[in-house]
């Protein structure tokens, strides 16, 4: 049931009908959520979990819910709570949505700060869980960060991982 309600939300997603695409998500996300717990050693499940409530981040986004769709993002940190390199993937998309609320237009100052360090902490969170590829932590030159770059927790990150 879940995998249904997710692939029907994918595809009003694709025709922009994200509105929509959101209660279906939030519908699968419930229904994988519990098949999940009934098996919790199984990563595919875990593994589903997580593109179902990626894929409800993403039309949140669309609809420039930045609150829920951060929210998603942190639902995502919580399944992935132990493995380094899906939490540096997290960190990646907290920090595009820290980027969209950095533009000039955006307003919810409270927000952004609350996505910035969320994104932190997720960083940290991903190195202190074993994320090493010498090609991504070059964060203090990694674009996908740049926005963060005059954030002090961000500042004390690379203080840190700078070999």
């Amino acid at each position: 049931m879940a995998g249904l309600l997710n692939n029907q939300a994918l595809a009003l997603a694709g025709v922009e009908r994200h509105e929509r695409a959101v209660s279906l998500y939030e519908e699968a996300i419930k229904a994988q959520r519990r098949c999940w717990h009934q098996a919790p050693a199984s990563q595919l499940m875990q593994e589903t979990l997580s593109k179902m409530v990626y894929n409800h981040g993403r039309s949140l986004a669309a609809l420039r819910r930045w609150d829920a769709a951060a929210d998603a993002a942190l639902a995502r940190r919580e399944i992935w709570q132990t493995d380094g390199q899906r939490l540096f993937g997290v960190a990646v998309e907290l920090a595009g949505i820290g980027r969209a609320l950095a533009e000039p237009n955006s307003d919810d100052t409270q927000l952004r700060q609350r996505v910035d360090r969320e994104t932190v902490a997720t960083l940290r969170q991903a190195f202190d869980k074993g994320y090493h590829d010498p090609r991504e932590t070059q964060l203090a030159s990694d674009e996908r960060f740049a926005h963060l770059r005059d954030n002090e927790q961000f500042a004390k990150l690379l203080a840190n991982q700078t070999p």
